[in-house]
């Protein structure tokens, strides 16, 4: 009898253990490749986006005479700089244009940031023999005159596996004239994926010690020796029909309980492990689908002040305060040019990762028309165009943008949408009124009206989503504008940077205990003459 009670015991542990870790290996295995696929269609994504937009500013008439002179001009030193900014921006490995042949393509321009300025970078006319990735998909898409449409992974030697995408650029005749691609690195996602599934395995092993030893002791004081009793009496079904749950245990004791209380047990104890293993998995996707999209969305808005310690004439802050661990919220502001700058803030439809991806595109997109010297209201209706294209989860976006001239004070504004911005001068608050647009990303073919505010020496602007105005208590009552008005007034005497977070504070004393609902964004500019 001891020797079956211990054998019984240890086999009991050993099935417990091997499919423990069957079940870490699985759901480890299966939590790297969603990991991958997620960020390796996001960056993707990025890269399709960017070699687009970048057919967009390129002319297709004068960029192939390039690759038959050998020689560069103006428009080519111009374009090499616009490109460069465009891969500075987007964080991109390589950023070129070829012009591509039968078995190889021609270099037509590589730009370059500060890691790569003198070395890494192909010349005008540098040739590049086609590789099995080339002839699999760039080859098909030339020929069709087409911009990439999945995902093309690569192997760098050296650097890693990458993601690559391509966009066609034609003259004014519908003729190929070169194509522009845009390459990222994936290393750091990997390395990313590969401690995740460490630590993920880590706890379960952890887990699996804990459960063994805790299982291992209840079947030695609950099941094993109540079990040698029973034996007795389940090894009088000799035909062998006998299955759990299919037949009474006619004793009317404590082994008639034991009986029902054993197959209780075991339906219950299945039931409870299939609901722990999904859920467990499932919260583990989404946490660190929240931690990486949490962590994205912060490194992609300014969080350095001030801004601009070296330029006096104008003193700005902002922050972006999420319902939720990502937000749809953002804002941005950077130098057009040494006398422009550009500011904008906006707000996503929905909530959560796939709002947050949505706002990460419209941020770059907005960002990247406005660098290239468009006036406002044009970046709105190419923003507008861009969004509407492939947006399935019908998402939609508020935004208003403006562009400072620091030597004027004069604001070129347009807006789609957007709560009306607060202009402060002399101490006195007013609405910057004007034609409100349609959202971006609602309706193909929208135009936008392009206003004039004129800023004295002291004025400030004060930028905020509807997440602020609509803050409530718990009684349901709203901040309201009128509310943010008249503490807007009062800051006079602050910083940009001390009023936002005076006005922040008194949301939060005003929406008391009551739950945030949307995101809280505010920027405040002060142009100081």
């Amino acid at each position: 009898m001891n020797y079956k009670k211990k054998k019984l015991g240890v086999q009991m542990g050993r099935i417990i253990a091997v499919t423990i870790a069957i079940l870490t290996v699985i759901l480890a295995g299966f939590s790297y490749m969603s990991f991958q696929n997620t960020f390796r269609r996001f960056y993707s994504d990025k890269a399709q986006s960017t070699a687009k937009m970048i057919t967009e500013v390129v002319d297709g008439n004068r960029i192939q005479n390039y690759v038959e002179t050998g020689e560069t001009d103006e428009y080519y030193t111009e374009l090499q700089e616009l490109l460069s900014n465009m891969k500075e921006d987007s964080g991109a490995a390589y950023l070129y244009l070829f012009y591509p042949e039968e078995d190889h393509f021609i270099y037509i321009l590589d730009a370059s940031t500060g890691e790569t300025q003198e070395q890494g970078i192909s010349q005008l006319g540098d040739i590049y023999e086609y590789g099995e990735t080339e002839y699999r998909y760039l080859v098909p898409d030339v020929q069709a005159k087409r911009a990439s449409q999945q995902i093309i992974m690569g192997q760098d030697v050296g650097y890693g596996k990458s993601v690559s995408a391509w966009a066609p650029i034609l003259d004014s005749e519908g003729n190929l004239a070169a194509m522009a691609e845009v390459d990222f690195y994936l290393e750091e996602v990997g390395q990313e994926a590969t401690f995740y599934v460490l630590r993920f395995i880590a706890v379960m092993l952890i887990g699996t010690m804990v459960i063994l030893l805790i299982l291992l002791r209840f079947n030695n004081k609950h099941l094993i020796r109540p079990l040698q009793e029973l034996t007795a009496v389940i090894a009088s079904y000799k035909d062998g029909k006998f299955q759990a749950g299919q037949q009474e245990f006619h004793t009317q004791d404590e082994m008639q309980e034991l009986y029902d209380t054993y197959v209780h047990m075991v339906e219950k104890m299945d039931s409870y492990v299939e609901n722990i293993t999904k859920i467990t998995a499932e919260k583990e996707r989404i946490g660190t689908e929240l931690n990486v999209a949490t962590q994205i969305q912060a490194d992609m808005l300014p969080s350095i002040f001030p801004a601009f310690p070296d330029r006096k004439e104008v003193d700005i802050y902002a922050l972006m305060q999420p319902a939720k661990e990502v937000g749809g919220d953002f804002y941005d502001f950077f130098w057009v040019d040494d006398q422009h700058l550009g500011f904008v803030i906006a707000d996503v439809s929905g909530k959560g990762v796939p709002a947050a991806l949505f706002m990460v595109i419209t941020k770059t997109i907005i960002k990247n028309h406005m660098v290239t010297g468009n006036s406002v209201e044009k970046v709105l209706e190419l923003v507008n165009q861009q969004l509407c294209e492939g947006n399935e989860e019908s998402f939609f976006v508020t935004a208003w943008l403006g562009i400072l001239d620091i030597q004027t004070g004069i604001v070129e504004y347009a807006n789609a949408g957007h709560n009306p911005p607060i202009h402060i001068s002399g101490g006195q608050g007013t609405y910057v009124q004007g034609d409100t647009g349609l959202v971006l990303a609602a309706m193909e073919g929208m135009t936008y009206t392009k206003e004039i505010l004129q800023m004295q020496k002291g004025d400030r602007i004060l930028l905020y989503t509807d997440g602020v105005t609509e803050s409530v208590t718990k009684a349901n009552e709203a901040y309201g504008e009128e509310r943010l008005m008249t503490i807007a007034e009062s800051t006079g005497d602050m910083t940009p940077q001390e009023a936002v977070g005076y006005i922040k504070k008194d949301i939060e004393n005003f929406a008391g205990e009551a739950e945030q609902f949307d995101d809280i964004t505010m920027l405040m500019l002060e142009y100081m003459g």
